[in-house]
């Protein structure tokens, strides 16, 4: 995410424009929203540009430019955001994979009864419960995790009781994994 402070009405117009790069010369335009800073004059106004990369770079080019000769521009921020739109640099840097272990799980009789699963990506990463009977402790993030599946209530049946899965996909990568409880 990218936070950016600049003082022209040329933000609401369009005139400013903030384009991101994965090699240097190839750029992508990003769209960002436009707000009054609290406490600042007027003029200064902050964009923030919300976005994820669809493939992990080595490194992130930023070029900002004006149509209009008095924008200025500061205080230029990245930090970790809330995903955003998926921006494809389409060239350079690593592409984003997925691994996800193991792929099924037994949680065992009990209510309350938990077992773990591991993800392994470089890419932000959700993960969706088909069925019931069961819950997850988080359902997407970025990055490597560890998920824990909790039973809901006790298998009373003498018999092994499927109660569904849990479908991870990650930016970038195409093909999902699912872990059968």
């Amino acid at each position: 995410q990218f936070g950016v402070y600049g003082n022209s009405s040329a933000y609401e117009t369009g005139a400013i424009v903030l384009e991101v790069s994965g090699d240097g010369t190839t750029w992508t335009k990003l769209d960002f929203a436009v707000n009054a800073v609290e406490g600042a004059s007027p003029e200064w106004k902050l964009a923030k540009i919300d976005f994820t990369l669809a493939n992990a770079i080595d490194y992130l080019y930023v070029k900002w430019s004006s149509a209009v000769g008095n924008a200025r521009m500061d205080d230029l921020r990245v930090y970790e955001g809330q995903g955003g739109t998926t921006v494809d640099l389409g060239q350079g840097g690593t592409t984003a994979t997925l691994e996800v272990s193991p792929l099924s799980l037994s949680l065992g009789n009990a209510a309350g009864a938990t077992k773990t699963f591991e993800i392994k990506t470089t890419a932000a990463w959700t993960a969706t419960l088909s069925g019931s009977g069961f819950t997850l402790d988080k359902t997407s993030g970025t990055g490597d995790a560890t998920v824990t599946v909790t039973a809901s209530a006790a298998n009373t049946e003498t018999s092994v009781k499927e109660l569904g899965s849990v479908v991870v996909a990650a930016t970038g990568v195409a093909e999902s994994k699912t872990v059968a409880v």
